[in-house]
């Protein structure tokens, strides 16, 4: 598998795309039953990676950056974790949102980074 770097990082891009993919997949169980969505996507996540062709250690990479996507707090983050978080973050349109002032997420968007 190819890799793709930044920032000193090397990271192969199938396990950013896999993670990206699949961090929020347990997000109806979120809405159903209150599960967290991060453990529900990383369940679901474990039955689809290996069918993908992940290995075992690829899998534990994907599985721990959907794990930790979620909150500033949960864990030390560093290679795909940190991307993955950051990417989620990042990628929310707090600015343009409607809901904004009622919101009560921590880390809100402020502006578009490029």
């Amino acid at each position: 598998m190819g890799s793709e770097g930044g920032a000193g990082s090397e990271v192969e891009k199938e396990l950013v795309y896999a993670a990206a993919l699949l961090h929020d997949i347990g997000r109806a169980r979120q809405y159903l039953d209150g599960t967290p969505h991060e453990a529900e996507s990383a369940r679901l996540a474990a039955e689809i990676l290996p069918a993908c062709g992940f290995d075992d250690a690829e899998s534990a990479v994907i599985l721990e950056a959907i794990l930790a996507h979620r909150k500033r707090k949960d864990v030390k983050r560093q290679g795909l974790a940190s991307f993955i978080f950051r990417a989620d973050k990042l990628s929310r349109r707090c600015f343009d949102c409607a809901a904004a002032d009622e919101c009560d997420w921590e880390l809100k968007n402020s502006a578009l980074e490029y």
